[in-house]
């Protein structure tokens, strides 16, 4: 995701792409410092699809 960021800085969609990256980064951290074994997705779907269109 961060080569094709820094490939198309102006893409419409890289803004979307970024807060996804920092939404998923943001849950792995919380995961790491969790007692728990996994996290609660959730992420719209419509945002996969956009992801999926964007790659």
């Amino acid at each position: 995701m961060n080569d094709w960021l820094i490939q198309n800085p102006n893409d419409p969609m890289a803004g979307t792409a970024k807060n996804e990256v920092f939404y998923y980064i943001d849950l792995l951290s919380e995961l790491e410092e969790s007692i728990y074994p996994t996290i609660l997705n959730e992420c719209p779907f419509q945002i996969y699809q956009q992801i999926g269109v964007l790659l």
